[in-house]
């Protein structure tokens, strides 16, 4: 039987709820404890890696360690110093990508003597090789913020790189939506079994990619009117193992698809910012909505992220549309707003 333990996960502003739920399915025993933090979740689980690994909604997760200390000298006790490298070479052993040969730490000071020497005791006692830059392992080491008491807290990563950066990525591609928020895009949308599928203006294909790894949908289709950009589409689709997955060269303005044709419609719109132009947006925004109202039945949803709010919402309220979910995110530096719209 596995053991429950405490863990951490990063997530991002905006999602927090959502990785929250997901995190509670991985079983009964899964607790959440307030953690102060809209990115941060505190929770115990089985220690069932199988489980952790299907966690599509976080950036990281990590072993949480807390040790009454009145500072990071104290950690090089024994005992305390015990139980980090337990937890490193557990992580090391069970790690959700691919097996770690290096570590790195991040923490406030960690160029001092006594974080010199705590690095000096991980080597020697896990046989890892210390990488400040590009360390497999990430352990983070700061003060409790529950200001009660004199602890601190080590949290070890269980993976070796944010578990956002998909296996299936392999090429970079300006403006490329975070696989999270196309996991969380898809959701909002609530498809349900059996349904088909559209994603205009696909891109490098992480919304087909992340829609179809829920093997919940009947058709799965990607347009987008750059030969460049679908041939970086079809190598990620290739690369995820996912061959159902239909692409199609069509501008999303003038879709070729049948009248009622689609369940539901997901977009990552074109903001302005990496890709297109915010002056243009308005007609863009209104003709693509256009061809979507269209091949999307009625009742159907469409889901859409974009940071150009204020075109879209006054495309919404030229063509009369339905809003059933607004929400603010994060995405790399900029808070666009994933919209869903009822047909």
């Amino acid at each position: 039987m596995n053991s429950i333990l405490l863990f951490a996960a990063d997530c991002l502003k905006g999602t927090k709820d959502l990785a929250q739920a997901e995190i509670l399915k991985l079983g009964k025993d899964t607790q959440i404890f307030e953690s102060g933090s809209d990115e941060l979740i505190i929770f115990s689980a089985s220690e069932d890696y199988n489980k952790l690994k299907t966690l599509k909604k976080m950036v990281n997760i990590y072993y949480l360690l807390c040790f009454p200390a009145k500072g990071p000298g104290n950690l090089l006790n024994i005992k305390y110093m015990s139980e980090i490298c337990l937890h490193i070479q557990k992580a090391s052993k069970n790690s959700l990508d691919f097996k770690p040969k290096t570590f790195k730490i991040s923490a406030a000071g960690s160029d001092s003597q006594t974080f010199k020497e705590i690095i000096s005791k991980i080597t020697h006692f896990t046989g890892l090789t210390y990488d400040k830059e590009n360390g497999d392992i990430l352990l983070r080491f700061r003060k409790s913020p529950n200001k009660q008491i004199d602890a601190w807290e080590v949290f070890v990563r269980l993976s070796s790189r944010p578990l956002s950066q998909r296996n299936w990525k392999t090429k970079n591609f300006v403006g490329a939506l975070n696989p999270i928020l196309a996991n969380i895009l898809y959701d909002l949308a609530r498809p349900k079994k059996g349904d088909n599928l559209l994603n205009v203006m696909c891109g490098s294909g992480t919304i087909l990619i992340e829609a179809s790894e829920r093997k919940k949908l009947n058709r799965i289709v990607g347009i987008d009117n750059n030969e460049n950009v679908l041939k970086i589409c079809k190598e990620h689709i290739d690369n995820s193992k996912h061959s159902e997955i239909e692409i199609y060269n069509m501008d999303a303005t003038s879709l070729t698809f049948k009248d009622n044709e689609f369940d539901l419609a997901l977009s990552d719109l074109p903001w302005g910012e990496n890709i297109g132009n915010i002056k243009d947006n308005f007609k863009l925004y209104q003709d693509t909505l256009r061809e979507l109202l269209r091949v999307v039945k009625q009742e159907g949803n469409l889901g859409l992220i974009t940071q150009d709010i204020k075109n879209l919402e006054l495309v919404i309220k030229s063509l009369n549309l339905k809003v059933i979910e607004k929400r603010k995110v994060y995405q790399g530096g900029f808070y666009p707003y994933i919209v869903i719209i009822k047909i």
